[in-house]
């Protein structure tokens, strides 16, 4: 009899050894996968504002090349002309 009993208790002690390690799988995806949305989502946010940074940047430099040209200041547009000239040479060695 007692040796039904000392299997028993073997026999769920598996079982809830078994089920714990299922339910410690299931948390851990469940985190996994919280964080990749999360990181996917400030990755999204951090592209959108380095996007914004770009385009503002961008209206800058055509802003100041047109005050430039209706100024003719050729020194000013030819230094503009220049240095992007300049960073499309570096962006090219990358």
């Amino acid at each position: 009899m007692e040796t039904e009993a000392v299997e028993t208790n073997k026999d769920q002690q598996a079982a809830i050894e078994a089920l714990a390690a299922e339910r410690a799988e299931q948390i851990i995806e469940e985190r996994t996968a919280a964080l990749k949305r999360k990181n996917d989502e400030l990755l999204a946010e951090k592209k959108a504002k380095q996007r914004e940074a770009e385009e503002a940047q961008q209206m800058a430099k055509l802003e100041a090349e047109e005050k430039a040209k209706k100024e003719n200041d050729y020194q000013q547009l030819f230094e503009s002309q220049k240095s992007e000239a300049d960073l499309c040479g570096e962006k090219l060695k990358k």
